[in-house]
């Protein structure tokens, strides 16, 4: 995904969505500065990379985008998302469907996403 998280990520990918994107407020550093969370590699050793997961852990809407990144791989695909790479994206899912079950992923990923907003409004 390129470009700034307007809440259009890629017109032309059609998918169903598990969770909505995360209502941005417009003042997220992914919204002003996405070109620093989009690499070509995402190794915890590059201090631009390190960089982004510092800025994104410290988001309120971190916990929010996480479970959208994970409900949504294939609009999540590259970027730094709720402060993981794509690669650590990638261990969550397979840990989520071993602990859960194939058939109750996306019913997981609904009741996470629910109680991060819960959390977001309440602060």
């Amino acid at each position: 995904m390129s470009g700034p998280r307007t809440g259009s990520p890629n017109p032309d990918l059609v998918v169903e969505h598990v969770v909505p994107l995360p209502a941005f407020t417009g003042t997220e550093p992914c919204h002003n500065r996405p070109t620093e969370f989009f690499h070509d590699t995402y190794r915890q050793d590059q201090p631009e990379v390190r960089a982004a997961l510092w800025e994104c852990r410290h988001c309120p809407l971190a916990p929010v985008c996480l479970v959208w990144a994970l409900a949504n791989p294939a609009l999540a695909r590259e970027g730094i998302w709720g402060a993981t790479t794509p690669r650590q994206r990638k261990a969550l899912r397979t840990q989520v469907t071993a602990r859960v079950g194939a058939a109750r992923v996306d019913d997981t990923y609904r009741a996470a996403y629910a109680t991060a907003v819960t959390k977001l409004q309440g602060q």
